[in-house]
C-alpha cells in the first residue's frame, strides 16, 4: 500500500484523496502519486484540484469549492444536504467520514440545545481550497447582524447571571435572593426559569428535576410543583428540563427585572415577609434612625463623587464599568475613593461604597450585594475585608490603573 505524499499515512489503492488529511494524493488522469504540495502532476501535467481537461494555466489556483456539505442540527434532529461532482464519486464515502467525524453520533445526557440551530457548512476536500469552510452563497448582512446581536446579548446575560448564581463544583447556588418577585409563586417561577437559563448559558442545556427541587426548596409547594410539571416554557425529557423560546424569553425578562434600577425593592423574599411587609419594615427602620436617634445619611459619598468628577473628568468610569461585575465595580470604587478622600477613604463600608457608586458612576448596587462581591474570590487580593468595611490592596490599585489605561484586565 502506498503512502500519502502530504501526511505519510497509508493511501488505499483506489483513493485519489487521502482519507487521513483529505488532500489530493493521486493524479485524476494518470493515477500517479503526486509530489508533495504539487500544483500539477509531474507525469502528465494535469493540474491538482482541477478537472482532467483543465490545464494549469486556464484557471487560477486555488479554485472555489464545488463539493459542499451542509450539516444542520436543531431541536428536532439532524439533517444532511450535500452536492458533489462526478469526479468526487470515487472518494465521497471516505470524505464524508472525514468531514463529519462524530458529528452524527448521539450526544450525552444533556442533549442538543433546544431552540438553537447549529449549522456546519463543510466543503468536501475534492478541492484543497475548500479547507476554508464557508456557506454556499454566504449569509445576508441582516442575518450576520442579527447573529452578532444575539451573541452580545448572550454574553451580557451570562455576566448578569454570574451575579445571581455562583458555582460550587458542578452545582449552581443562589447568590442573589432578591428577585423582585410579586409573590411566593412568582418567586418560585422566576427562580426556576433563571436556574435553567443559567445552566444553558454555561453550556449545560438540561437540568435535572432533583437540582430544581434543591434550589427551590424554600418555596417548593403544590403550586410550584404544578408549575414545574405543566409550564409551557419547559421541555421535559423524563426528569430532565430545558427551556424553549418561551421559557428563555421569560427568564431573560426576569433577569432584566433584577438589575432594573427603575424597579424598587427586593420584592417577595423567602424569609416569610412579603413585598409590602419588607417595604414597611424598611420605612420604619429609616424613620427610627432619623427620628429617635437623629441620625442622618452620611454626606461623604456625595462629597467624594463631586471631588472625583472635578479632579478626574477625563475618566469615563461609567463606560469602563458598564460591562463589569459587581466585584470589579467595588474595587474600582475603592480606588476612586482613595484618590479623592483623606483618611476616611482608607477603609470604606459597603454602604458608603454603594452610595458612591451611584453618585459617581450611576450604578445602583445594593450594599449587601456589593459586600458579598468584594468578599468573593473575584476580588481576592484586590480588596480586603477589615473592621468597618473594605480596604484597597496594591493589586487592586494596579488593576484599576490598568483599566483606566485601556489595558486588558
Amino acid at each position: 500500500m502506498n503512502q500519502c505524499p502530504m501526511c505519510g499515512d497509508a493511501l488505499p489503492d483506489r483513493a485519489v484523496f487521502c482519507p487521513a488529511c483529505a488532500k489530493q494524493a493521486r493524479c485524476k488522469v494518470c493515477r500517479d502519486i503526486l509530489e508533495p504540495n504539487a500544483r500539477a502532476c509531474v507525469s502528465c501535467g494535469t493540474a491538482v484540484v482541477e478537472g482532467p481537461a483543465s490545464p494549469v494555466s486556464e484557471q487560477p489556483y486555488p479554485s472555489a469549492a464545488i463539493n459542499v456539505l451542509h450539516f444542520k442540527e436543531d431541536r428536532r434532529g439532524r439533517a444532511l444536504n450535500f452536492s458533489f461532482t462526478d469526479a468526487a464519486m470515487t472518494t465521497v464515502g471516505e470524505t464524508l467520514v472525514y468531514a463529519l467525524d462524530n458529528r452524527l453520533m448521539p450526544r450525552d445526557g444533556r442533549g442538543v440545545q433546544r431552540g438553537v440551530h447549529n449549522k456546519a457548512q463543510l466543503a468536501l476536500p475534492l478541492a484543497e481550497a475548500a479547507a476554508d469552510l464557508k456557506p454556499a452563497g454566504g449569509l445576508s448582512s441582516e442575518i450576520q447582524t442579527e447573529q452578532k446581536a444575539q451573541g452580545l446579548a448572550g454574553a451580557a446575560d451570562q455576566e448578569l447571571l454570574r451575579e445571581v448564581f455562583h458555582q460550587e463544583g458542578t452545582v449552581l447556588q443562589l447568590d442573589e435572593p432578591r428577585l423582585k418577585a410579586d409573590s411566593k409563586f412568582d418567586y418560585a417561577r422566576r427562580l426556576a426559569l433563571l436556574f435553567v437559563y443559567a445552566h444553558e448559558q454555561d453550556g449545560r442545556t438540561q437540568v435535572s428535576r432533583a437540582d430544581l427541587n434543591i434550589v427551590l426548596q424554600k418555596v417548593l409547594d403544590s403550586n410550584s410543583r404544578k408549575f414545574l410539571r405543566t409550564h409551557s416554557g419547559f421541555e421535559r425529557e423524563g426528569e430532565l428540563y430545558r427551556l424553549n423560546k418561551q421559557g428563555r424569553d421569560e427568564a431573560k425578562a426576569a433577569l432584566k427585572r433584577i438589575f432594573d434600577i427603575a424597579v424598587d425593592g427586593p420584592g417577595w423574599m423567602p424569609d416569610g415577609r412579603g413585598k409590602a411587609a419588607k417595604e414597611d419594615a424598611d420605612s420604619k427602620s429609616t424613620s427610627h434612625l432619623a427620628g429617635k436617634r437623629g441620625r442622618k445619611q452620611s454626606p461623604k459619598p456625595k462629597e467624594w463623587a463631586q471631588k472625583w468628577k472635578v479632579g478626574h473628568a477625563s475618566i469615563d468610569g461609567h463606560s469602563l464599568l458598564e460591562r463589569r461585575n459587581n466585584a470589579d465595580k467595588g474595587v474600582f470604587a475603592l480606588w476612586a475613593v482613595s484618590k479623592v478622600a483623606t483618611e476616611d477613604g482608607k477603609v470604606v463600608s459597603e454602604h458608603l461604597l454603594s452610595k458612591f457608586l451611584l453618585e459617581a458612576f450611576i450604578f445602583k448596587v445594593d450594599s449587601r450585594t456589593l459586600g458579598r462581591a468584594l468578599a468573593s474570590n473575584r476580588a481576592k487580593g484586590k480588596a480586603l475585608k477589615v473592621s468597618g468595611g473594605f480596604q484597597l490592596q496594591p493589586p487592586g490599585t494596579k488593576w484599576a490603573q490598568d483599566l483606566v489605561a485601556g489595558k486588558s484586565v
